[in-house]
């Protein structure tokens, strides 16, 4: 089945190869156009080489465009390059940065909370657990004193963010992990929660998504074993569970990518039983159950230490390593989802400008209002009292205070 678009037809369930250019030395960079960032420093120039190719970076969106950083060409050294791929004209753009660039580094994690970047841990001929940060705007590095306890070194852990808190779990350094941290980045303090629940096993080469006040953890292993059960984190009271999940269930692996669209966490590639892989699996998070779709097109090659982003609807993957090769390649991967699609979308555009769309708050859908709802609460912005009044009166009340979303 295709979806025709503005201006190319799209095979839902279908991956497609993305040409990424660079730009000629002669060629200037608008930053309205390409960056879509306030920076009045001239430190945007078009990339006149392509980025090296890599395993273990990180790649972040931000506005319109996806930021790579770090990774290891080689399996020992660790870069510390940083450029943007527009997503509008699939173009690299090398970024010079101010501040103390932190040394480079693979198997960290990156993740942005508003408009800074945090970089922590990762492998550089030893395990790390400095922290860093990124100003978007000014598009300079700091490294700022925390308070709190900090997490010990390691690698290949995972973080998401609920609001402005980045939650870490799981890693390894002098041992494997699965310790749980908080980091309030208004008060850059660190917070090491004790294990309530059902945890998932020490472990590291996982992965994390968080939906609403949920993040659900999947895959990883701890070398004894690899695992493919998937496990529940409540944001608020920082206790885990384990679902019970139904459908075609994926195999145990590691080093695979994760990523939410609407009500499904996509995961692909990894690492599995004596191989790499390149399936594709969904999960409904809300009927837990999962599905192997069927595949329209061929798939990217097989691969491990990859990374992954999500823009307009689709999943991205951008480079890893696939049988002794690295890469920088980019792939996308429509969903045969287009209505959810579209719902994402929309809750984006409404939740960017909350206050336009109050008095046309009457004539939405009770799913698109609660979507409303529980974006606003995962971001900590303002609720309009007219919103939750709505929600609160619809058929999926029950589900908000099933998620713990404060509904008063």
């Amino acid at each position: 089945m295709t979806f025709q678009g503005t201006d190319e037809s799209v095979q839902l369930n279908g991956w497609k190869l993305i040409p990424t250019h660079i730009s000629q030395p002669i060629q200037s960079v608008d930053a309205n156009n390409t960056a879509n960032i306030q920076n009045d420093n001239g430190n945007l120039t078009p990339a006149t080489v392509y980025p090296q190719e890599r395993h273990g970076h990180s790649t972040c969106i931000y506005k319109n465009n996806v930021i790579l950083f770090g990774g290891t060409p080689d399996g020992s050294s660790g870069l510390n390059d940083l450029y943007f791929l527009s997503l509008d004209t699939f173009k690299w753009i090398e970024i010079k940065t101010k501040g103390m660039v932190p040394m480079g580094r693979y198997r960290h994690s990156a993740i942005i909370i508003e408009d800074k970047m945090y970089i922590f841990g990762g492998y550089r001929s030893k395990c790390l657990n400095d922290l860093h940060v990124l100003d978007l705007i000014k598009l300079e590095w700091s490294e700022p004193q925390c308070c709190g306890e900090l997490p010990s070194a390691r690698s290949s852990h995972s973080v998401c963010n609920v609001g402005k808190r980045m939650i870490l779990f799981g890693g390894s350094g002098a041992k494997y992990s699965n310790e749980l941290f908080t980091l309030d980045t208004t008060a850059m303090k660190w917070t090491k929660h004790e294990i309530i629940g059902t945890p998932p096993s020490e472990r590291w080469c996982h992965t994390m998504c968080s939906f609403g006040k949920k993040v659900i953890t999947f895959g990883g292993s701890n070398d004894k074993r690899k695992d493919n059960k998937v496990y529940i984190l409540d944001s608020e009271t920082m206790e885990w569970s384990q679902p019970h999940t139904s459908g075609s269930c994926p195999t145990p692996r590691q080093l695979h990518t994760a990523v939410c669209i609407g009500e499904s966490m996509i995961i692909f590639g990894g690492w599995g039983k004596h191989q790499e892989l390149n399936d594709l699996y969904i999960l409904n998070t809300r009927t837990m159950k999962w599905q192997c779709p069927k595949i329209e097109t061929d798939s990217p090659c097989q691969r491990q230490l990859h990374s992954a982003w999500v823009y307009n609807g689709k999943m991205y993957i951008l480079g890893g390593y696939s049988k002794s090769k690295r890469m920088i390649d980019v792939h996308s991967f429509t969903p045969d989802q287009i209505f959810s699609t579209l719902r994402e979308l929309c809750v984006e555009k409404i939740v960017e400008s909350i206050n336009n769309y109050i008095p046309l708050f009457s004539y939405l859908p009770d799913e698109v209002l609660y979507y409303i709802f529980v974006r606003l609460s995962q971001s900590d912005k303002f609720i309009p009292p007219q919103l939750e009044i709505l929600v609160k009166k619809s058929y999926l009340a029950d589900s908000l205070l099933t998620e713990k979303t404060p509904i008063n």
